[in-house]
């Protein structure tokens, strides 16, 4: 009893409903006429995009060294395996004020204009674009405490905090691909833009991974250099007593020349194993070096990312359809409450028959 009355109940609401249709149409028409203006009134944007995997040069390296190496006497110790970096640090690395305050002050190709800027330089324009979103912005950055110690001004802050909104970074964990998007409202700025921020990236990354084998490195080739330089000068120095003294028969001789000679092949034995640390710190950096290799290069978007036409429309007109149902079946359970009921679709032709 009680699903037949619901189903009564729905049947009289949809009789209501085709009753009311100039309504509803009306509402979806005002939804339609909305989303056409919000489409005209939004500024667009382009979104450019990168996609790239980061590869490490160890699995080729390693063993064509290895073999170099043994053939020329030098037995190389085996490496551990390499890991990559963590593409889930990327968005981190990016996003972070370090990275972006490098950004704000790259001067950027503009399609139709006459000289480069920067995203500092652009925030300040003043044409009457975003006057209502530069009014927020300022609202927002006397709200918020500028970076004292980092000694940001306000326009640099205001400048972090828009790229920050401005660049999305996606990794993919099954295929471990990594995407990133930067969305300007210039084509050109766009795609320039995301091409420096692969290249600040990649340098980062690379910064990141080789630090400590790079200090390892440096550390021995100081080294390495003093040694060298000692072995030069005791080399030196043989040769000179040996020329001096080369048909001396004096004990007091041949034990300054055992003296001399035993300093000479104690810093050639030190140079020649530090020469071969070296080689070997060198190829661990190489090992170490993480690559990124970009499958789907920047181009310049050829349409605007934003606003969604379609999106946009279906959303209003949508919003417009419920609009006027939602009257309709406000009309009708006030109605219903008031004891009224209105006639139904078959009493009005009986009695405009009549």
């Amino acid at each position: 009893m009680q699903r037949s009355t619901e189903e009564i109940r729905l049947i009289d609401y949809a009789i209501e409903l085709w009753r009311g249709r100039h309504i509803v149409f009306f509402s979806t028409i005002v939804g339609a006429v909305v989303a056409a203006f919000v489409v005209l009134l939004t500024p667009k944007e382009y979104t450019a995009r990168c996609e790239f995997l980061q590869q490490n040069t160890s699995a080729d390296l390693s063993p064509r060294i290895a073999s170099l190496a043994s053939l020329a006497g030098i037995s190389l110790p085996a490496t551990d395996q390499v890991e990559v970096l963590p593409a889930s640090l990327y968005e981190n690395i990016v996003c972070s004020e370090p990275f972006l305050r490098q950004l704000i002050h790259y001067p950027l190709r503009f399609a139709h204009q006459q000289r480069d800027f920067t995203i500092v330089e652009y925030l300040g324009e003043d044409d009457g674009r975003e006057g209502l979103r530069e009014w927020i912005k300022s609202v927002e950055a006397r709200r918020e405490p500028v970076a004292v110690e980092d000694r940001l001004t306000a326009e640099e802050y205001d400048a972090i905090k828009y790229l920050r909104s401005r660049i999305a970074v996606e990794y993919d964990v099954a295929d471990g691909y990594v995407l990133l998007e930067v969305t300007l409202p210039d084509a050109v700025a766009s795609a320039h833009l995301t091409e420096k921020v692969v290249q600040d990236l990649e340098q980062r990354v690379i910064e990141l991974k080789v630090e400590r084998v790079r200090s390892n490195m440096l550390f021995i080739e100081r080294r390495y250099d003093e040694a060298r330089e000692r072995f030069d000068s005791l080399q030196a120095a043989r040769a000179d007593y040996l020329d001096a003294n080369q048909h001396t028969t004096r004990n007091s001789a041949k034990a300054t020349f055992e003296r001399i000679d035993a300093e000479y092949m104690l810093a050639k034995s030190i140079y020649e194993q530090l020469a071969m640390q070296l080689e070997q710190a060198r190829i661990r950096v190489k090992e170490q070096t993480p690559v990124l290799s970009i499958f789907s290069p920047v181009t310049i978007p050829f349409k605007p990312s934003r606003p969604r036409k379609m999106i946009i429309f279906i959303t209003f007109v949508a919003l417009g359809f419920i609009v006027g149902a939602s009257i309709i079946f406000v009309r009708t359970t006030i109605a219903e409450l008031r004891g009224y009921h209105l006639p139904a679709p078959a009493a009005d032709d009986a009695a405009k028959s009549h």
